[in-house]
């Protein structure tokens, strides 16, 4: 057996001594290969990890945004939130795990006569599927805690966390259009108290 090993050697050295010599010999063709080479590779990592985005957008498309009939409600994955955050825009986002207790109440409340009807703006939903933990932290969001951040000039400007109380419909809807008012109320106090 140690013989077969040692003659397997030979014959990889032997390879490898005329692969080497093949790229001394010819450095632009070498360089030329590998640089095709590492075009490919990155070429095929990018697609790749596309891929796999759309992949997951698909699936919570058809597994959770299919449930919303508000057409107000627009889902975003998380890179996408975090485009939209550092864009400056004014929106809302609904931080939202699929399997928290208050998820059909949510969804029911959302899709509710009241907030089509009384709520003008879009509400962008992430659903906490994919990389669940890394979002969690990275929004500072808390265990089953359904959380509305409210993002102007690429900060948080306000947040409020979901709870179950009487009147859902009415509590989710004054949460939604308090959270930009808080805001603008923040900005006028600070405003006032600095002209005095």
């Amino acid at each position: 057996m140690s013989k077969i090993m040692e003659k397997w050697q030979q014959k990889m050295q032997q390879k490898m001594q005329q692969l080497k010599n093949y790229t001394q010999e010819n450095k632009k063709k070498s360089l030329i290969f590998l640089s095709c080479i590492l075009l490919i590779v990155v070429l095929f990592s990018l697609s790749v990890s596309k891929i796999h985005q759309t992949i997951q957008s698909e699936q919570i498309d058809s597994l959770i945004m299919s449930e919303y009939t508000n057409e107000k409600v627009v889902a975003l994955s998380n890179s996408q939130i975090k485009h939209k955050i550092t864009s400056g825009a004014k929106f809302t986002v609904l931080f939202l795990d699929p399997k928290d207790p208050l998820n059909s109440l949510i969804t029911e409340a959302l899709n509710s006569k009241k907030i089509k009807n009384e709520y003008k703006e879009t509400l962008f939903l992430v659903s906490l599927v994919y990389q669940k933990e890394q979002v969690k932290e990275r929004y500072n969001l808390g265990e089953n805690q359904p959380t509305l951040i409210y993002y102007e000039n690429g900060h948080e400007a306000s947040r409020t966390v979901i709870k179950k109380r009487k009147n859902f419909q009415t509590s989710i809807l004054n949460d939604l259009e308090s959270l930009s008012m808080t805001n603008i109320k923040k900005i006028q106090s600070t405003t006032s108290s600095s002209n005095n």
